[in-house]
């Protein structure tokens, strides 16, 4: 039979375990059971400490005999109680730094060595009590146990300390004196470990093997903690709950020494590196932000070193990504996916490039180049005159911005051209491709390796592969079917599986989705009504899609209104409800900002910028602020790669405006409001 601290009821003098202790006589005898207490908290508190060695143990667990303190200890000594207050109340192993700490404050809270005069000193000592008030409130005690039901915690402990479950007597007792009150789930913790090593029957002499196995074990695997990739390894419920499966095997009568190979391997087991990466050119007073696997965001705020706060388990895949550009760069992560092996990710570079924004001045048949600013602004570099031709309608740049491509209705040709260390295109063309004969909008793929053309003369989009220098090449066959619609408008969804277009016919309007061919060609998918009803003329002339590739917008200059769209798995469209918001007098372009949060609408006859949140399910909500109003006859909008400022080009006034973006994500106009451009100015690109 079991007693002591399973069978209290059975105890000589369980008569005396009344609630309301009238009788002096039990005062001893229940203070010494319910004022029994734990330890601080919980661990992981403060800066790491170097590890500590395995210690000669204060106690003699086997015998639950009680040490002589002397005069003044130093903190090692409380060594074992502290593993005691980490296995009983957690299961596991202390951590270094836990270890360390806890250490120091029952030191400077000149406390006993021992269990059981730790237990007495709870209501005596105003530092042994805070630091039993604080265990049960750790972060780790919160996740393990909650604040609810406590036939589960006290089972938990039993678990933890005995390897078994309570007996109905035991653990009614310790549920009610949990719940009237009378001890602390902390104390209760820590009782439960005293009893079983006062527990002098044969199944007392086996827990308090048990236990002593248990406390011998958990020393070695805190001792075995040496390196900075094990102590950042043992944090946090996965690790936690790897120590704990450990401690669950340990019996009475475990041989601990021949443990010690298990003990190590599962502290290599644990380990975690950190991912570090350096960068380059990043140039002024702004700064990047990183994430790993999306989440774990780093700022980047210089040239050099940086690491991610969250260090990996060996084998797990980590991915790094620019969350934030920073204002005027554009930065490009480079080895920046892969594997943790058995060492600190290194190699991962991080390389920033100077911004530029290039705006088509059709009257002086040019592009006019601007350097971004780390304030945002635009500052003009170069007008470089393009090449033949004189009817410049379009352009587009690569991925990496090597080249600007030209597309000019009146010589019906694509231009290539060189862009220089200055940012400036060089004004002679390295190539020269037929474009089909009224082009109107032309798009790379995100990889780069494919380029689209809307022609609107022609109904169909032109589609090209992009060489090893850059020039084009046509596909076969050189030309897709826009359906007897003129071709406006065309983009890529930024996954680089769907290309969509906008096109009219004399019934109807049409967005139209076509799927992208291993070797680049595309394969119609299907078309969706860009207006409310067959006799609404909505004339869609510009088509967007949203970051995450779920959503589909176009501006319908005919009805003065935004079509949306959602994706579907096969890239189709699916209209929204509503299919159309209304936005200001006929809209000639759109833009989101770089996390799809916001949607901007310029509106040619109205001189204005209608501006959208767009909510979870990719619907437009106006917002608040009023329409940002912009100069005369505006034609084309871009968002710059940090999602900070906008600039729309004003066709007639060639000038361009330039607009800070709120933190709600409303525009507002920077000082200057607008910079002089070429004359008869539209399209804007941005590009690195």
């Amino acid at each position: 039979m079991r007693v002591g601290i399973d069978l209290l009821a059975d105890h000589p003098n369980s008569k005396c375990l009344d609630f309301s202790m009238k009788r002096q006589s039990c005062t001893t005898f229940a203070f010494v059971f319910l004022l029994l207490v734990s330890g601080c908290g919980g661990g992981d508190v403060g800066a790491p400490a170097a590890p500590q060695s395995a210690r000669q143990s204060a106690l003699d667990h086997g015998q639950g005999a009680k040490l002589e303190r002397s005069a003044k200890l130093e903190p090692a000594a409380y060594a074992n109680v502290v593993q005691d207050l980490y296995v009983g109340y957690f299961g596991r192993p202390a951590d270094p730094a836990g270890l360390a700490n806890f250490e120091l404050a029952l030191a400077a809270a000149d406390a006993p060595l021992d269990i059981q005069s730790l237990a007495l000193a709870y209501s005596t000592n105003p530092g042994v009590k805070s630091l039993v008030d604080s265990f049960g409130t750790s972060a780790e005690s919160i996740a393990l146990y909650g604040s609810g039901n406590t036939s589960q915690f006290v089972t938990a402990i039993f678990q933890n300390v005995l390897n078994r479950a309570p007996l109905q007597a035991g653990l009614s007792f310790w549920s009610n004196a949990i719940d009237s009150g009378s001890v602390s789930r902390g104390n209760a913790a820590v009782s439960i470990i005293a009893g079983a090593l006062a527990n002098q029957t044969a199944q007392g002499q086996l827990d308090a093997q048990l236990i002593g196995n248990k406390i011998a074990v958990a020393m070695q695997f805190t001792s075995d903690i040496t390196t900075p990739p094990q102590i950042a390894g043992y944090a946090g419920p996965s690790a936690a709950a790897t120590a704990r499966s450990l401690l669950s095997t340990v019996s009475a009568t475990t041989d601990v020494s021949a443990l010690a190979q298990t003990i190590a391997s599962t502290v290599v087991s644990i380990e975690r590196f950190v991912i570090r990466g350096t960068a380059y050119n990043l140039n002024g007073p702004v700064s990047l932000t990183l994430v790993n696997n999306g989440v774990d965001p780093v700022v980047v705020n210089a040239n050099g070193a940086f690491a991610f706060a969250k260090p990996m388990l060996s084998g797990a895949n980590y991915s790094i990504a620019v969350a934030v550009q920073p204002v005027g760069q554009s930065c490009v992560v480079v080895n920046g996916a892969g594997q943790v092996g058995q060492s600190d990710v290194v190699g991962i570079t991080v390389s920033c490039h100077q911004l530029y924004a290039y705006v088509i001045a059709r009257g002086d048949n040019s592009i006019v180049t601007y350097r971004i600013g780390t304030d945002g602004g635009l500052v003009q570099v170069g007008n470089a005159a393009l090449a033949r031709g004189g009817h410049t309608v379009a352009f587009a740049l690569d991925p990496q911005s090597h080249f600007l491509y030209a597309v000019d209705d009146s010589v019906h040709a694509i231009m290539q051209y060189a862009i220089g260390a200055d940012g400036i295109p060089v004004t002679t063309p390295l190539s020269t491709v037929p474009s089909g004969d009224e082009p109107n909008s032309i798009v790379f793929d995100p990889s780069g390796s494919h380029v689209y053309v809307a022609d609107v003369f022609d109904q169909a989009i032109n589609q090209y592969s992009v060489q090893p220098d850059g020039s084009l090449a046509q596909l076969t066959p050189q030309q897709v079917s826009m359906n007897a619609h003129l071709a406006e408008f065309v983009a890529v969804d930024p996954s680089g599986k769907f290309v969509y277009a906008v096109g009219i016919d004399s019934l109807d309007a049409e967005a139209m989705a076509f799927g992208i061919g291993s070797d680049g060609t595309l394969q119609f998918l299907g078309q969706a009504s860009t207006a409310s009803s067959p006799y609404a003329v909505s004339r869609p002339i510009y088509v967007a899609v949203s970051p995450n590739s779920r959503f589909v917008y176009t501006a319908n200059y005919g009805d003065s209104s935004v079509s949306q769209f959602a994706v579907a798995a096969d890239g189709t469209l699916a209209p929204l409800n509503p299919l159309v918001v209304p936005v200001g007098f006929s809209p000639t372009s759109l833009a989101l900002d770089p996390l799809g949060k916001y949607l901007y609408v310029v509106n040619q006859n109205s001189d204005s910028i209608s501006q959208f949140d767009i909510l979870a399910d990719g619907s437009l909500k106006p917002m608040s602020a009023p329409t940002a109003v912009t100069a005369y006859f505006p034609q084309y909008i871009a968002v710059d790669p940090s999602g900070r400022f906008a600039y729309v080009t004003n066709r007639p006034g060639a000038t361009v405006s330039q607009y800070a973006i709120g933190s709600d994500g409303s525009l507002t106009p920077l000082s200057p409001a607008t910079v002089p451009t070429g004359t008869f100015s539209e399209q804007i690109v941005i590009g690195r």
